[in-house]
């Protein structure tokens, strides 16, 4: 079994946690966050302090809060209600921050990235699809995480889940994302307010289930007995299941991906 503080599965196949607990943000991963990149992210949290309006940090930084190892994108994501877009914008413009738009063209329907000495910063209140637009109720389940000092909410792990669903691009695929999400986090989850948020979209959440019992069958039978029988999870588990797990990882990527695998106190490979 992979260790992930994530609870212990019972015989019946329920869990030892409360449905819709919460385990604390990690936050050792942000010591190995580059000084100076720090200060460039340090500068957009201040500049957008006075607002007084919520947001919450995901991406890389959202994922590390889950899954105590953080990927160094150069960038930190802050997600807002799109009613405050404006304002998050001009206060990155203030403390000179440029539209990145004018070295690589990007779609402005959804997101706006703020650029200072090569590190970026990006304001999202949408995803390209149009289908995940932020609302209050990513607020209302943010978790609170201290980086180096700094109080911060995190994206809620249901959140991260439903927008990384949909990244499946010939030249970009998430799905590696969700794998060390649900390993870390499967145990926590709200299922009922995940499922809400896949909705029509449900069919989706289910292939995502089934491969990811395939690959961590131990952490996947912290999913509900209940949640398993809606969606059709079944989960077998072989002789030796961490060398299975191991081996399926690297079925899926020969190269360093699984979080479960690598250091915390360094930036993970890609």
């Amino acid at each position: 079994m992979i260790k992930t503080s994530a609870g212990i599965a019972k015989e019946d196949g329920s869990t030892t946690l409360a449905k819709k607990s919460r385990r604390p943000g990690l936050s050792e991963w942000a010591s190995i966050v580059p000084d100076v990149e720090w200060g460039v992210y340090l500068r957009a949290i201040k500049a957008v302090r006075p607002l007084s309006w919520p947001f919450l940090i995901g991406g890389a930084f959202g994922l590390a809060c889950h899954t105590g190892r953080w990927r160094n994108t150069k960038d930190i994501d802050f997600f807002v209600l799109a009613d405050h877009r404006e304002g998050f914008i001009d206060a990155l413009t203030k403390a000179g921050f440029v539209d990145y738009f004018e070295t690589l063209a990007y779609d402005r329907s959804w997101i706006y990235r703020g650029i200072l000495h090569g590190t970026i910063v990006d304001i999202i209140w949408d995803t390209p699809n149009h289908r995940c637009a932020v609302d209050e109720r990513w607020i209302a389940h943010a978790l609170r995480v201290e980086l180096r000092g700094e109080s911060l909410l995190a994206i809620p792990p249901e959140e991260l889940l439903f927008i990384k669903a949909f990244v499946l691009q010939k030249d970009r695929c998430d799905w590696s994302d969700l794998f060390n999400l649900l390993c870390f986090q499967v145990g926590h989850l709200d299922w009922d307010r995940l499922i809400a948020r896949f909705g029509p979209e449900l069919p989706l959440l289910r292939g995502i289930l089934n491969v990811f019992a395939w690959l961590c069958p131990v952490e996947a039978s912290q999913i509900p007995v209940e949640i398993r029988a809606r969606l059709g999870v079944e989960i077998v588990l072989p002789e030796n299941p961490a060398e299975a797990t191991r081996t399926r990882v690297g079925l899926l990527d020969s190269r360093p991906w699984f979080a479960a695998f690598q250091a915390i106190d360094a930036p993970m490979k890609l």
